[in-house]
C-alpha cells in the first residue's frame, strides 16, 4: 500500500512531540491495515473517511482517503492522509468540514455556514 501524506497533516506531525507522533504512526498503521475503518463521510465529502483516536484524554481525529485500483487490497492501493484535528467540542464539526473541503479542492460548503 502507498501512503501519501498530504502537507497540512505533515507539518502537524513534524511538530508534535515523539509520544503523539508514536500514537499517530500506529493510528495509521491500523488505518492501512484495514481503511474501511474510520467512518465514512457524506454529502461533499463522499469518498473520505475519518477515524477518531484518543492520545492523553483528548480525542484526534485522522482525515484519510482510500484510492483502491482494484476491489482486494494489493499493492496498488493509495491512501491519502489527508488531516489530522484536534476534536475539542461538537460546534469544531464545521470548522473540521471546511478544513476538509479546503484541502480537497472543494469550496461548495463555504456558502451553507
Amino acid at each position: 500500500m502507498e501512503i501519501n501524506y498530504k502537507r497540512p497533516f505533515y507539518q502537524y506531525v513534524k511538530k508534535v512531540h515523539k509520544p503523539l507522533k508514536l500514537a499517530i504512526e500506529d493510528t495509521v498503521e491500523l488505518i492501512c491495515g484495514n481503511p474501511e475503518i474510520g467512518e465514512s463521510k457524506v454529502g461533499d465529502l463522499v469518498g473520505i473517511h475519518v477515524y477518531k483516536f484518543s492520545f492523553n484524554r483528548q480525542e484526534y481525529l485522522i482525515a484519510y482517503r482510500c484510492l483502491m485500483d482494484s476491489p482486494a487490497m494489493d499493492s496498488t492501493t493509495k491512501l491519502d492522509i489527508l488531516s489530522i484535528l484536534i476534536f475539542i467540542r461538537l460546534a469544531h464539526i464545521k470548522i473540521f468540514i471546511i478544513l476538509l473541503n479546503a484541502i480537497c479542492g472543494r469550496n461548495k460548503i463555504w456558502h451553507k455556514l
